[in-house]
């Protein structure tokens, strides 16, 4: 028999993945992403904002004036735009190239939380029955060849059939909740005859001569 600290581990583990899984990983990552910028990047975001509204402002002069009336100042401009341009690109670069680093350490984090453990628990406890079902529960088939995977003693059910069954539960309760208070529902059909009693016939008068 298993140990129920396993069980309620395992459990927990599949659980946890599930609500990951629901959540979405770009969502985690994101959030995990800009709680990092807050704590170290935050200075290069305010500077890349400051150098973008510079840029802006110097497009605008720039169209506003005459290149042939004004040739020198919008020749300046011009080289302005470009410097800020490049440092824009250098800039944005440095900061993906984090991103994609820190999202790199996020996936792994998350892989290390969820996915090795359960894996783990599972091949380890593979072998060992975690509940024992009154014997005609369920026909003989089922209890020799489905609910007993793998292979362990009629009757009974592993760790790998018990957390399939908490992951199967788990994402019906969430269909379940999305259909009930997240779905739009559907207006009733309303049979043609209906429509058609409906329409009111306006009948004119008939004129006289």
């Amino acid at each position: 028999m298993l140990n129920s600290t396993v069980v309620y581990l395992a459990t927990f583990l599949t659980l946890l993945t599930n609500v990951i899984s629901l959540i979405s990983h770009q969502a985690i990552k994101s959030k995990i992403f800009g709680a990092y910028s807050k704590l170290t990047a935050s200075g290069k975001y305010k500077e890349l904002q400051a150098l973008k509204h510079k840029q802006i402002q110097i497009n605008r002069e720039r169209n506003s004036i005459s290149a042939q009336d004004n040739y020198a100042k919008w020749v300046k401009l011009n080289r302005q735009f470009d410097k800020l341009a490049t440092q824009i690109t250098e800039l944005e670069r440095s900061l993906a190239a984090q991103k994609f680093k820190v999202d790199g350490f996020s996936d792994l984090a998350l892989k290390i939380i969820t996915i090795l453990p359960i894996n783990g628990l599972k091949l380890w406890y593979s072998r060992k029955e975690l509940i024992f079902l009154p014997n005609g529960l369920f026909p003989w088939y089922v209890e020799s060849f489905v609910l007993n995977f793998p292979w362990l003693s009629r009757g009974s059910v592993g760790l790998i059939v018990w957390l399939y069954c908490v992951d199967k539960i788990f994402w019906i309760l969430v269909d379940a909740f999305k259909l009930a208070f997240l779905e739009e529902k559907l207006a009733k059909p309303v049979h043609p005859s209906e429509n058609a009693s409906k329409v009111k016939v306006k009948v004119e008068p008939k004129k006289t001569k």
